[in-house]
């Protein structure tokens, strides 16, 4: 004997998409400073996109992504801050002198952590 009836498959549920945190959307706003720094350097520097990617040691449209949704990488602040001598903790926080001679990046560092 055959079954006498075909059960219809149920729906799969949709997902929902949950809602952004409160601490998402602050991390979200500090990476879009960075970035607006970064550029804020570029455009010191007097520096198309491309030679600034090439001086950062990445593809020119890794940092276009990377400036266009805000989320700057590490390697990218880190080299930005060695390439230019650009105080790291400027570019993270906006606080203390923009420039600093790479000699004294340790000190600086120091300094501001008091």
């Amino acid at each position: 004997m055959g079954i006498l009836w075909k059960e219809k498959p149920r729906p799969k549920p949709k997902r929902r998409r949950r809602p952004t945190r409160p601490v998402q959307r602050k991390w979200d706003a500090v990476l879009g400073r960075i970035a607006e720094r970064m550029e804020q350097v570029r455009r010191a520097e007097n520096l198309s996109r491309r030679q600034f990617a090439s001086r950062l040691g990445m593809h020119w449209t890794t940092y276009q992504s990377m400036i266009a949704t805000g989320r700057p990488t590490l390697p990218a602040v880190c080299g930005a801050a060695m390439a230019f001598g650009i105080n790291p903790r400027w570019l993270v926080d906006g606080h203390g002198e923009q420039r600093i001679r790479l000699q004294n990046w340790y000190e600086a560092d120091r300094e501001s952590e008091v």
